[in-house]
């Protein structure tokens, strides 16, 4: 009887033990958002644009404002659209504003304020909301909303 109960307890412990060393595993989320993502869109962006799309699922889903979510491959999402803004002057976006949400140990929302800069000296500010989760090996962005920006204050 002894012996089943101090396997019993060892095999709660090693449990444990390993559910523990498995979270411990998971890299810090907004880490991995900003040092890994958001510096790819800094400087010539479209030169790193196949590590940016890196960074999401294959088959990734937009919820855009007309309400009809639409699902595109990753290339269609925004690899193709990087070289358009290019074309218009585009120069690199940098994070104004960030806020993030754990929703689960593997999975974390993003709300991201974007500074575009343009050649000609313009600014814009863009807003986009981000579903990433932890697929055992690293993080992947999964969903993705622009949503209006809140208005900044003075």
């Amino acid at each position: 009887m002894k012996l089943i109960l101090n396997t019993v307890i060892l095999a709660v412990f090693l449990t444990i033990l390993l559910s523990s060393a498995h979270a411990a595993k998971i890299p810090d989320p907004d880490k991995w958002f900003k040092k890994e993502y958001a510096k790819l869109w800094s400087k010539t962006p479209w030169k790193k644009r196949d590590e940016i799309l890196s960074h999401y699922v294959e088959n990734f889903t937009e919820h855009p404002a007309d309400g009809f979510q639409r699902t595109y491959s990753r290339q269609d999402f925004i690899g193709d659209e990087m070289l358009t803004w290019k074309s218009q002057g585009w120069l690199s976006s940098n994070i104004a504003a960030f806020q993030s949400e754990q929703i689960n140990d593997t999975t974390v929302m993003f709300r991201v304020m974007w500074r575009d800069d343009y050649k000609s000296g313009e600014m814009e500010i863009s807003c986009g909301w981000y579903m990433a989760d932890f697929n055992g090996e690293k993080w992947l962005f999964t969903q993705y909303a622009d949503f209006e920006c809140p208005a900044r204050k003075k």
